[in-house]
């Protein structure tokens, strides 16, 4: 005889338990499961709103300008600087954009290439011209493409 046989335990409350956390284990997945949904609906109801599209679109097509000026505008192959000076995106930026066809520099040097992202205007001399979005912070820019 073992011990636990002459222990005084309720077969009925042990099965009650069970179905007990049982349920409250499907209650709150179910819970959590509900919650996930709504709150992914939400997020995707902002991310499809008309302001957040139009933001969207506006730094799509400012990307794409820039990621084309590069490519008009910059011999195949030549070393790049990216410019201390400009917009911080653009600092952060330019360099990965650069990067597959270009060498891209941490120091100035002689035979390379500087950039630069400028807000555009009618005092912007030479450079390749992005529009801006009306509505967005998304102003005109120029890339201005320099030998050093």
């Amino acid at each position: 005889m073992r011990w636990a046989d002459d222990w005084p335990w309720d077969r009925s409350a042990e099965q009650t338990l069970r179905v007990t956390l049982m349920v409250v284990l499907v209650v709150v997945g179910l819970g959590w499961a509900a919650l996930s949904a709504v709150l992914g609906q939400t997020q995707i109801a902002v991310n499809s709103a008309p302001p957040a599209v139009a933001v969207a679109r506006a730094r799509y097509a400012w990307d794409t300008c820039i990621q084309s000026a590069l490519k008009r505008g910059l011999p195949p192959g030549v070393p790049v600087y990216v410019l201390p000076k400009g917009r911080v995106y653009w600092q952060s930026t330019l360099g990965p954009m650069s990067a597959p066809t270009h060498k891209v520099l941490a120091n100035p040097e002689p035979g390379a290439y500087s950039l630069q992202v400028v807000d555009d205007g009618p005092n912007v001399k030479g450079g390749i011209h992005c529009p801006g979005h009306p509505g967005t912070k998304y102003t005109p820019i120029a890339l201005l493409v320099r030998p050093l």
